[in-house]
């Protein structure tokens, strides 16, 4: 399934992670305690290189800009890499 994602880093530090399912009304938003873990998490999802490359890159915008957030990568994940990732199992929003 493609997701879009957005992400931008809270006044606290944290991460914050939304994704939307293209085509779909799914949005989910995940928030990681630190800069680090989604790195962490995008390395044992074992995504495609041009996929992990542009997810750390926009993560990357996103920690040097707290009100900024760095929007819209497009990627294709497996149900199987959302959970790796914890934003199967995070707070799903319904528009």
């Amino acid at each position: 399934m493609r997701f879009k994602f957005a992400f931008n880093k809270t006044i606290r530090g944290t991460l914050r992670v939304s994704a939307t399912a293209v085509g779909g009304s799914d949005h989910v938003l995940s928030i990681y305690d630190n800069d680090e873990a989604f790195v962490r998490l995008l390395e044992l999802a074992e995504l495609d290189p041009g996929t992990m490359s542009s997810l750390k890159g926009s993560a990357e915008l996103a920690f040097g800009s707290p009100r900024t957030p760095a929007c819209c990568e497009e990627v294709e994940l497996t149900e199987e890499q959302l959970t790796v990732l914890r934003l199967s199992d995070a707070r799903r929003l319904y528009a």
